[in-house]
């Protein structure tokens, strides 16, 4: 909420139009004023209105058009009471897209150096390339025609002018970093935090805990503690990531979900919607745009992405009610099989687990048809992946393994390759958080587009993808992520053919072969070349 005199501002009625003295500005025209008195005019405008300066200086940022919001003017309206220090800690959520980056991090900072360029900042995003980038858009405002016409004294130096730290010639700068980068020697009256946290890593716990340690200790980089502000915006990626600290904290908020929700526990009263369900921005992301978006998303990331009001996972990401089982004659022709393992270190503790899954290509459908889950020593785990590849044949269309890291994981590769001969194999290293590559298979799931075969493991499955990521194991949530992702990577989602292997599948699985058994032959000359080695006379025999 905007205290002091911005308070009574309603910003639900219609405020009156921005005058000049007594004259409606709105019926000035360029045809009446000389193009020098047009320019203070709106010179005069743009430094008293924030709404003003970004709709003027939107061309200078992206040739776009300036779709003009009621959300756009909030936004707006408490960064101005933010620069009249009525608010010096603000947290701002809001969906993606939606343009707060554009207006927060790349026009704000240059609508206060217009009025005061002796400001400093310090702007911050989760990668560096993020914050260059809106820095360096802020200095093409800045040494843009429009703006040096109408505020020529502000200036940068020539001495330091770089992507990431530039200065005015009134001392003022601004400093563009990322979490974990280097604020000592640098202090501020403006930091500002522009989605602070990877979406990808929000489930990591270390990485989110880094996340906020790093913006609990900006307030130490203000020059005044009692002026200077601090503004958060983002997406809510988590229930404990920056913005959800800072609010717990008593930090001024706005919130504003994709669609309205009169029962939202933070719904803002500068909300304008009053219709449950009512879209944030209709004439960019309407309702049908927005349902598509959550039935990707899945419900836990729709409701922090969208919703901002992240819902802990209680028990998992997988619904148990979302879960399908059909008999085999339910099954259809016609599938693309892939096998996808997670392997155990030693016979205890975790299980050597592999998902065989087909993908209807027509309806897109996935099928979970085996689930082969044991524990054994190497040998024997070895013998039983045998097993089970032999009995799956040709048909399978892959036998997917991750790789571990290094020359252990080359080796092991090279190790099954040989030994699973002539089947299909690939091995490739795992990217991500568990909980993130399940996240685009829970997807599915909820939407119905996963079935399960009946069969004796069900029960297992279900229990264990349930519980995930908070249950004891996770082997069988790894094996159907690698599954899901297998058919992503092929494509498969997107292909319009009808049969499971056509001439792509072929050349495909022959590159494979070819690559598996050059591998194999590099593998081979390694292990000759080093037994020659020790062979020689310098080593002895």
């Amino acid at each position: 909420m905007v205290s002091g005199s911005r308070a009574a501002l309603d910003i639900r009625v219609p405020r009156k139009r921005a005058t000049l003295g007594s004259v409606d500005t709105a019926s000035f025209s360029k045809e009446y004023l000389s193009q020098d008195a047009h320019i203070q005019t709106t010179r005069l405008l743009c430094t008293n209105n924030l709404r003003h300066f970004v709709k003027h200086a939107w061309p200078q940022i992206d040739p776009a058009a300036y779709i003009s919001n009621w959300h756009l003017d909030v936004i707006c309206d408490h960064l101005q009471a933010m620069y009249d220090r009525e608010l010096r800690n603000l947290v701002i959520c809001m969906p993606p897209r939606h343009c707060k980056s554009s207006i927060i991090s790349m026009i704000f900072p240059v609508w206060c150096w217009a009025k005061d360029a002796s400001l400093k900042f310090l702007t911050a995003s989760y990668a560096e390339r993020l914050s260059t980038r809106d820095a360096i858009t802020s200095r093409r405002l800045l040494e843009s025609k429009w703006f040096r016409d109408r505020w020529p004294e502000v200036r940068i130096t020539c001495d330091q002018n770089q992507k990431t730290y530039y200065e005015t010639t009134d001392k003022g700068f601004r400093l563009s970093t990322s979490v974990g980068g280097a604020l000592l020697g640098h202090g501020c009256n403006f930091a500002i935090g522009d989605d602070l946290h990877n979406a990808l890593q929000s489930e990591s716990g270390i990485e989110r805990e880094k996340t906020v340690d790093f913006w609990d200790a900006v307030i130490t980089r203000l020059n005044d503690a009692e002026r200077d502000c601090r503004l958060l915006m983002q997406q809510r990626t988590h229930e404990m990531d920056a913005a959800g600290k800072q609010i717990s904290d008593g930090a001024e908020h706005l919130v504003l979900p994709a669609e309205y929700d009169p029962h939202h526990p933070l719904v803002s009263i500068h909300d304008m919607r009053t219709v449950a369900g009512e879209p944030l921005w209709p004439e960019r992301y309407p309702t049908h745009k927005i349902q598509e978006i959550r039935k990707v998303l899945g419900a836990y990331k729709s409701s922090s992405y969208l919703d901002q009001w992240p819902t802990p996972k209680k028990g998992g990401i997988f619904n148990k009610d979302s879960f399908q089982i059909v008999k085999k004659s339910a099954i259809p022709e016609g599938l693309v099989y892939i096998r996808s393992w997670d392997l155990a270190a030693s016979e205890k503790g975790d299980w050597t687990v592999g998902v065989k899954s087909g993908l209807d290509l027509k309806n897109k459908l996935i099928y979970i048809l085996d689930v082969d889950r044991f524990r054994s020593s190497p040998g024997k785990t070895k013998n039983l992946i045998r097993k089970v590849v032999i009995e799956d044949g040709m048909d399978v269309r892959r036998q997917s393994f991750p790789q571990d890291p290094g020359q252990a994981g080359k080796t092991q590769r090279h190790d099954y390759v040989r030994f699973l001969s002539p089947y299909p194999v690939r091995f490739s290293m795992e990217t991500g958080s568990k909980e993130t590559r399940a996240d685009s298979f829970a997807a599915r799931v909820e939407n119905g587009d996963v079935f399960l075969v009946e069969g004796d493991w069900n029960d297992a499955y279900i229990s264990e993808l349930c519980s995930f990521p908070n249950g004891t194991y996770d082997d069988q949530v790894d094996a159907s992520s690698r599954c899901y992702m297998e058919y992503q990577k092929l494509d498969y989602f997107n292909t319009k053919c009808a049969a499971p292997i056509g001439i792509r599948a072929i050349r495909d699985f022959e590159m494979e072969k070819k690559q598996n058994r050059q591998g194999a032959d590099t593998l081979h000359i390694q292990n000759k070349q080093q037994k020659s080695r020790f062979a020689s006379p310098i080593f002895g025999r």
